[in-house]
């Protein structure tokens, strides 16, 4: 389908073309990051409206409950003349009807990343973390310690953290942190969030292959953040990860004498903050990183493995450039960094053992998440049961490398891929195949076709002390409010038998 003219990038309004008061709407507004920034709106006295094709928690309750105007389904009825700006979400297709009823309109619009850098940045200090694995935890972090320091950070963060009072917060203070993902921002602009957020201080985390929908190669992805290394202003900072090659690769590529400060960390390669120690004893990781000016950062975290150590490590370094006199009191605060939903959360932990609930879907994060849970657990049967639901893990391409990723399990139990539109287009995993590839490299693999059936086999494997891992970008149909509530139950009942004993 041929996209209209009437949509580009250039052609966004800006929010401050909008009279206060005026009337925004939102296309997509039960996103987490949609519906973040529709309340924050609504609260500052826009006329805030806004539609979804379904809506679910947790921001359908905080939508509910606020004075936003909702539409369930979409339709060219919910926009009218009156309206001043249109946000588009990325997932909203040209199709859309709401879309079409823009370019009827006349209205104006604008896109999710545009609109969060003119609420959340402005002119405050950018700090941006961005990379294929770890951005939402790092810069929750960064917003946790910027926070308990009291300097009043303005932040997006793409996901829950308890410890933190959203995952947005518009502040008066002159400091910003932003999750900068390399995903596109709306059907007319396909191009990566994170270049509209300007970053005076920049981490990046990782570069791999992902999202393989819209990236052919690694060297696409590359080629942005290559773009976005440049745009860092002079006295400006990148804190790179020197464990991937590719990253070491692109922050060398800014410009010598851009007088940019360039430091990389991580346990291997051109570190300058090399992290020299990591030792797991029971729920906390001790870490000692050498900063390579003399300085000895010795930390504790409750966040496991060394992707856990590299994030809280680039989380620091950032800080110790804002506020060097603070680190001490940051040390403090990070040991009590619980970190955030869905990414490692503990949601059962009993007479039965321990379940988690975790994000992981690309192969290197599931494997990360994997020798973490072993670090911690070195003498537990270790159970993982994966979903392979993001648009890259439901492709071929990363085959081989899952068959790798789960060699710390003892047991792995797989969801089979799910048909939807447009599939008969890519080259599908084929997750049977897969299983077998998995058992005949040693770790027995049982591939089911719901998340349910799964369950339910995995609740009759369950052993006591057993540690699960639950793996997806998804609901996995609902598996793991289910499992944990099983647990619960059975847990009582297995106590009262014991008691009775």
């Amino acid at each position: 389908m041929k996209m209209s003219s009437y949509f580009s990038e250039q052609n966004c309004s800006h929010l401050s073309s909008v009279q206060a008061g005026g009337r925004v709407h939102f296309i997509g507004v039960c996103g987490v990051a949609m519906g973040q920034l529709a309340l924050a709106l609504s609260r500052k006295g826009f006329a805030v409206s806004g539609s979804d094709k379904e809506f679910y928690p947790p921001m359908s309750t905080l939508l509910r409950q606020s004075s936003i105007k909702l539409f369930e389904q979409y339709s060219e009825e919910n926009l009218t003349s009156e309206i001043d700006l249109a946000v588009v979400g990325n997932s909203v297709p040209a199709s859309n009807p709401e879309v079409c009823a823009i370019e009827q309109l006349k209205l104006r619009y604008t896109c999710l990343p545009l609109l969060l850098s003119e609420l959340v940045i402005g002119k405050r200090r950018s700090i941006v973390v961005t990379g294929t694995h770890g951005k939402t935890t790092t810069s929750a972090l960064l917003a946790y310690l910027l926070e308990k320091l009291e300097l009043n950070p303005s932040y997006f963060v793409g996901g829950a953290c308890s410890q933190i009072e959203s995952g947005l917060k518009i502040s008066k203070g002159v400091m910003s942190v932003v999750e900068g993902d390399e995903y596109d921002s709306a059907f007319f602009a396909k191009i990566p969030k994170f270049r509209f957020y300007r970053p005076d201080i920049l981490v990046i985390n990782a570069i791999e292959l992902d999202h393989v929908d819209i990236y052919q190669n690694v060297q696409e992805i590359s080629r942005q953040f290559r773009w976005l290394v440049q745009q860092v202003p002079p006295g400006g900072s990148i804190f790179a990860c020197a464990d991937y090659p590719e990253v070491v690769s692109v922050a060398k590529s800014v410009q010598s004498g851009s007088h940019v400060h360039l430091t990389f960390f991580g346990e291997h390669g051109p570190v300058d903050s090399c992290i020299r120690e990591r030792k797991t004893i029971g729920q906390t990781q001790f870490v000692t990183v050498d900063c390579g000016d003399g300085e000895m950062l010795q930390f504790e975290t409750k966040l496991l493995g060394v992707h856990g150590a590299r994030n809280a490590v680039a989380a620091l370094l950032v800080v110790k450039t804002l506020v060097p006199q603070l680190i001490p009191d940051a040390i403090l605060h990070l040991r009590e960094f619980e970190g955030v939903k869905r990414r490692l959360q503990v949601l059962y932990e009993g007479a039965r053992g321990v379940l988690f609930e975790d994000f992981a879907h690309h192969p290197t994060a599931v494997q990360l998440t994997l020798q973490g849970l072993r670090e911690r657990y070195p003498s537990s049967r270790l159970i993982a049961a994966f979903e392979p639901r993001s648009n890259s893990s439901r492709q071929e391409v990363f085959r081989t490398l899952y068959e790798k990723a789960f060699c710390m399990a003892d047991i792995v139990l797989l969801c089979d891929v799910k048909a939807r539109p447009g599939d008969e287009q890519r080259k599908l995993i084929q997750v049977r195949e897969l299983g077998r590839a998995i058992s005949g490299h040693g770790t027995p693999c049982h591939v089911f076709d719901d998340g349910l059936s799964l369950g339910g086999f995995l609740l009759n494997e369950w052993k006591d002390g057993d540690v699960v891992v639950l793996m997806s970008n998804g609901s996995f149909d609902g598996l793991p409010g289910w499992l944990e509530s099983e647990l619960e139950s059975n847990s009582k009942a297995y106590l009262g038998d014991r008691d009775r004993k």
